[in-house]
């Protein structure tokens, strides 16, 4: 179908319509072969519909001045590519809308740089942000879209700057003997950041979560850079027991987490449910972590619980556990150990001011016990 301009009078974008299952063609937009459709243009709106097993194919661009300012622009209208969306050669900047009220089926979708946005309904077997080239940032955008990644083989990365907003809904679910998903795994140093904020929710799942594995099989583990949960957002992360040694973490992460406003976590595990190396700051909204055999919340810095905020976690060892200062104040806090101490600070103080705090251990056990000092006001 002949490209059709859009938008305004200042910026006026081509749409060109293709349906993916479509005869063999070729003419100045893309190519239709036996095994793939080639998107030959970028700042060009494709509409895919249809069905295919072939992939869909678009290049990156080498040039740094035009790859910052060029994007693939795809929209996807009740469409099924069991070929996927695959990059031929990286950078790639690619902006996808997933159309109201539909459902689609990508198999692969994965750029360095991949915005997704529409209220429609995506399924796909990986959907990932790449690692960063010398000049082009690794970034996932995801607003309003409803995503299901069942994931085929290993697991799905986000890295960079990653944000999933609006009334953005993702699940990750797998079988295999991995977290479904990674963060900052690929582009290991600090320009990674992970933000759920509005009403988006992050789902990262196993099918069958109660499976025992040979290796520790986590939920959701982050590499490099802080997660921030603001606004009314959401997580959810399950980790599996194990036959060997290590069992799975629900969340693990080496860096941050923050927690803000009305957001919440729930995460569940054989290990530590909630594993922070770093601080871990929740103030306001809620946390729920539960753990068969280790701690509920673990901190390698401190834990801070304040402005309304609703903490309950549950452990075989204490089921908060910081090796720095904990302080709670104006919140609420529940915490249950069945074979150790409810609340426990290693290294320094647990402060509790105008707050409830509910601290159940095991017999003979302190249910609040910190290096320092305890003091409740």
């Amino acid at each position: 179908m002949p490209a059709e301009p859009v938008g305004n009078s200042e910026t006026v974008m081509p749409v060109v319509t293709i349906d993916v299952g479509g005869a063999n063609t070729e003419n100045e937009d893309y190519k239709i072969d036996d095994t793939r459709i080639s998107l030959l243009k970028r700042n060009v709106q494709y509409v895919l519909t249809g069905t295919t097993d072939k992939r869909v194919s678009v290049w990156g661009n080498n040039n740094s001045e035009e790859g910052l300012k060029e994007a693939h622009y795809i929209k996807l209208n009740n469409t099924t590519i069991n070929g996927g969306i695959v990059v031929e050669n990286s950078p790639v900047r690619m902006v996808v809308e997933v159309a109201d009220g539909t459902v689609n089926t990508v198999k692969r979708l994965c750029a360095n740089d991949l915005t997704i946005s529409g209220s429609g309904t995506l399924n796909a077997e990986d959907l990932s942000s790449t690692q960063k080239t010398s000049y082009m940032p690794s970034r996932l955008t995801i607003t309003d879209t409803e995503i299901n990644v069942t994931i085929a083989r290993n697991y799905a990365e986000w890295n960079g700057e990653c944000v999933v907003g609006g009334n953005a809904k993702v699940t990750y679910t797998t079988d295999l003997n991995y977290a479904p998903l990674h963060m900052g795994e690929s582009s290991r140093d600090d320009n990674n950041s992970f933000t759920l904020k509005d009403n988006a929710k992050l789902y990262c799942l196993h099918q069958n979560p109660d499976q025992a594995s040979d290796s520790s099989v986590s939920g959701l583990e982050i590499f490099y850079g802080d997660l921030t949960l603001e606004g009314n957002s959401y997580l959810e992360a399950q980790g599996r027991p194990t036959n060997g040694k290590y069992a799975g973490y629900g969340i693990f992460t080496q860096n941050n987490i923050s927690v803000k406003d009305n957001a919440g976590i729930k995460t569940t595990a054989t290990d530590v449910a909630l594993s922070v190396v770093g601080a871990l700051e929740i103030s306001g909204g809620t946390v729920t972590a539960e753990s068969k055999g280790s701690n509920g919340i673990y901190a390698g810095g401190a834990i801070t619980i304040t402005n309304g905020a609703e903490v309950k976690a549950s452990g075989h060892y204490p089921a908060i556990w910081a090796e720095e200062k904990i302080t709670i104040d104006g919140s609420t806090a529940e915490a249950k150990s069945e074979a150790d101490v409810g609340i426990y600070s290693r290294n320094d103080d647990i402060e509790i001011k105008n707050s409830i705090v509910k601290a159940d251990a095991a017999e003979d056990c302190d249910g609040i016990l910190a290096g320092g000092d305890v003091t409740v006001e």
